[in-house]
Formats: structure tokens, sequence, C-alpha cells
């Protein structure tokens, strides 16, 4: 999302938590990146992480819902049993500045599939003064669901192909699924745009008619089903969804993972 102007909080992390049966994202804000890099924030963002796992479901959850989970700090500055919220407070008066947790979106695997993850993670190393590592921790991250119709297929090699698509789902950053997906909030914003420019020729039902027609153009690298690969862009993802469907059906369909190397 592209911002104006600085706001309270406009630096932080992205927190990603995966096990075998879901994945979720957090992100955790803060005002300046003096403080997203401190180690008191960064192992806030690992015990927010993992206690995200404990929300169920497939959906944006409610942040009521993460603020009340319970935390156990072990770190040298910070201890004891406590809540999300109340840690966060506690991170906040520490640093002096704005902490804030922004939102989490949940997903469970598909029963038969996978569930992909990609993150651009920030460091590859352990947390100071811990055993845990940095390498869930990110700026951007892209998460993805594959059903399939055959519980026999290549499970691995499935996994392999859903990891390059959640790597082009961050890197291309489409608005929707398909065209069919497009919210109505994004068709209120959009009217609104439209309206802000004072047309002489399109009140706003001529407006709204032009958003939802046929005149109003949408590229399609704005919908995941009808954007180019990004590492080739002839190809379409419903032509490389069938060519994997194609590879995985044959034996030896793992082979697929060495056809995706980047």
């Amino acid at each position: 999302m592209k911002k104006s102007g600085r706001t309270a909080t406009d630096q932080g992390l992205l927190a990603l938590a995966q096990n075998e049966g879901m994945a979720a994202v957090v992100e955790l804000n803060c005002k300046t990146d003096f403080v997203a890099r401190n180690e008191i924030f960064l192992y806030l963002a690992l015990l927010v992480e993992n206690a995200s796992q404990l929300v169920s479901g497939v959906h944006p959850v409610g942040l009521e819902s993460l603020e009340v989970l319970k935390l156990n700090l072990e770190h040298p500055k910070i201890s004891g049993d406590t809540t999300v919220q109340n840690a966060i407070t506690e991170v906040a008066a520490i640093m002096g500045e704005n902490v804030r947790l922004r939102r989490d979106f949940l997903m469970s695997a598909p029963s038969p599939g996978v569930l992909s993850t990609y993150l651009d993670t920030i460091l590859n190393q352990p947390l100071a003064n811990s055993h845990r590592m940095l390498n869930s921790l990110g700026r951007i991250a892209g998460l993805l669901s594959l059903e399939i119709e055959d519980g026999n297929s290549q499970l691995d090699a499935l996994q392999c192909v859903g990891s390059e698509l959640a790597v082009h789902l961050m890197a291309a950053k489409p608005l929707f699924v398909t065209k069919e997906d497009i919210s109505s909030d994004a068709l209120e914003s959009e009217l609104e745009i439209l309206k802000s420019q004072r047309l002489p020729c399109c009140p706003t039902g001529a407006a709204q008619q032009f958003i939802q027609g046929s005149g109003f153009t949408r590229e399609d690298r704005e919908f995941f089903q009808n954007g180019s690969w990004i590492w080739n862009s002839k190809e379409n993802i419903p032509s490389l969804v069938g060519t994997f469907e194609t590879i995985l059906s044959k034996p030896g369909g793992n082979s697929v993972c060495n056809t995706l190397t980047l």
C-alpha cells in the first residue's frame, strides 16, 4: 500500500508462522526503523508469531482474538507471563514510541492439497540472547493454498509449485484472484476517485455503471489468474497451472521442481 506520508506507526515487520496444517502472518508496527531492528521488538514479533497459531480459521483475525493470548516472556529485559497486548504495551514503554499490532491473517491447508508461503526475510541468524531464529521475520510475504482433486498426487512436487507461485504472488502483487472477486470496497474506492475528478459528463449513477461495466478497463496483472508469470512473460498463470497438472499426473512428477529453478 502506497503511503503519502509518515504515520504514527509506519515501520515494522511481518512475522510468518507455519506448521503442517496452517500458516499465519502477523504485522507488528512501530514508528522508526531503529526500533524495528531492536532485539526486544524482534523478540516480541517472534512471540506474537508463535501465539497466532493458537487462533483457528481462514480469515483476517480480529485483533482482540490475538491481544488476549498468553505469552511467556523470557528476555533479559522483559519477562513473566502476560498477554500479547500487555507485552506490546511494555515494549512500547521501553522503546519510548508507539508499537501496535496492526493485523493478522490465517490460512489452513486444504485437504487434499498444500499450503505454500514465501517470506522476504530480513535476517537469517539467531536473535541475540535467544536460540530463536529471525528467518521468519520480513517485510513482504506471499501465502496461498493449492487444492487438488487427486489425493494421490505428489505433494512434495505440488509444494514446490506452490512455493514458486507464492514468490510470484509476492512479486506481482495482484489485487484479486479473478474478476469475480472484485470487492465492493474496491468498487466504492474507484467510484470516489471518479467523483473527485468531477467529470461533468459522469454523474454518480453513470460512474458506477462505468466502473462495473466494460467501460472500466483493468490490467490483467491485477488478477492472479490472468497475470503473466514473473519469470516468463509469455506464460500466464492458467497455462502454467495446466502445465503443472500435466507434469504431476505423470510418473516422476517430482521433476517439476527442476523446471522451476529461479
